[in-house]
């Protein structure tokens, strides 16, 4: 990223970074039983990761495809 932003000069500020993944999204099977609404209004799922576990799926990474910068 820093290198292209020279290439193209000072001053220049990069507003987006894409990044194309390759790897595997998993799920749980019954993935719509594990996401409910707290009374405030917000969403919870029961997941994956630590704690309390917030996320309602994980990326396994095995490769980065493709980096575009947006300006």
């Amino acid at each position: 990223m820093n290198r292209e932003s020279a290439r193209k000069g000072n001053g220049v500020k990069v507003s987006k970074i894409i990044v194309t993944y390759r790897g595997r999204f998993e799920t749980h099977d019954d993935l719509e039983l594990r996401i409910f609404r707290r009374p405030d209004g917000s969403f919870m799922a029961d997941g994956f990761g630590p704690g309390l576990s917030p996320a309602p799926a994980q990326l396994f990474i095995d490769s980065v495809e493709g980096v575009a910068l947006e300006y």
